[in-house]
């Protein structure tokens, strides 16, 4: 993963501690949503590969952004006392509904809007959202919805597996729309004279410290959490 520029070393490192948590906590097939995320996450931003919406943006992704992305997955599948599959799945499909719907949406150029002010924004900017990267997020939300699905519930009738795929599914737009709205509301932006950005030097709004990566894991924590306490209502 080094050698192909898709991870740093430490980012390799990361990932590695990730998946031997996976596996340590709940086995080997765990790691598959962890693989169909990294896979298409990469295939994913070739399309964006000159988009600079921040400065990760298609550079390898360090260990903060592994973490931020695959972390929790990996905290949550050590506590194997309280179903960690299933907050397993909700996190790992809201990082996978956030990933394409940003990917797809910068990609197709199509008209973005603030999350909070409605305004028009350009494509990739934290806290915007488009009809495209709604539907890209939705396409990827499902394919993971099914795949966690598969793996909790293999065997059960297909109606029970559908119906499991689409709260999944639902669970990760949920978390993609509080990230954009995280990203509006409170992620640090920058303007150098050619309009907001994630990057730059000149700061113009947002808190310095709130970067991508923690609106990243704020936002799956968040869906995880309310996940866990309506199951216990």
């Amino acid at each position: 993963m080094v050698r192909l520029r898709v991870l740093t070393r430490g980012g390799a490192a990361m990932a590695a501690a990730i998946g031997l948590a996976v596996i340590a906590g709940q086995g080997w097939l765990w790691l598959l949503p962890l693989l169909l995320f990294l896979g298409s996450g990469v295939l994913l931003g070739r399309l964006n590969r000159n988009a600079r919406t921040d400065a990760k943006h298609g550079k390898p992704r360090d260990a903060m952004q592994v973490f931020c992305s695959g972390g929790l997955y990996a905290l949550l599948a050590i506590n194997d006392d309280f179903n960690a599959d299933i907050w397993m799945s909700v996190s790992i499909c809201v990082a996978m509904c956030d990933t394409w719907a940003s990917e797809i949406g910068m990609y197709a150029s199509g008209r973005t809007w603030n999350m909070v002010t409605f305004r028009k924004v350009q494509p990739g900017l934290s806290g915007g959202v488009s009809v495209a990267g709604l539907v890209g997020g939705l396409i990827g939300s499902v394919l993971m919805g099914g795949l966690c699905s598969a793996l909790i519930f293999h065997g059960f009738e297909r109606e029970f597996y559908f119906g499991i795929a689409c709260i999944l599914a639902g669970a990760g737009i949920i978390g993609m729309l509080l990230d954009s709205l995280l990203g509006a509301l409170v992620q640090v932006k920058y303007n150098d004279g050619h309009g907001l950005s994630d990057s730059g030097s000149k700061h113009a709004g947002g808190a310095r410290w709130i970067t991508n990566d923690l609106v990243n894991l704020l936002s799956n924590a968040a869906v995880v959490a309310l996940a866990v306490a309506l199951s216990l209502t």
